[in-house]
């Protein structure tokens, strides 16, 4: 995956890229690439860092046995904006 990548939107791409690839396995050959282009650049270790706390975010409703309080409290909060939607859609069609 040799890229030059200047933008900070590239660099979060490459990270996001270099990280699923790391989740499905890099041979000895790529895990060096890797640790190479972390340290190539301090923006590329930050971006790497911020994609691994997200990636492991996700997946900490599943691993702690959460994911249905958590899919529920989004479907909560799905029924509240509607109902906050219609209400204000109400009351515009109430003052015209």
């Amino acid at each position: 995956m040799k890229r030059h990548v200047s933008t900070l939107g590239e660099i979060d791409a490459a990270a996001a890229e270099w990280l699923a690839r790391r989740d499905a396995g890099l041979d000895e050959h790529e895990e060096a690439e890797f640790e190479r282009w972390c340290a190539a650049s301090v923006l590329h270790a930050e971006a790497v860092a911020r994609f691994t706390a997200t990636w492991a975010a996700l997946g900490r409703p599943r691993r702690t046995g959460s994911r249905l309080e958590l899919l529920l409290e989004l479907r909560r909060r799905s029924r509240h904006r509607r109902r906050r939607r219609l209400a204000v859609a109400a009351t515009s069609l109430a003052l015209v």
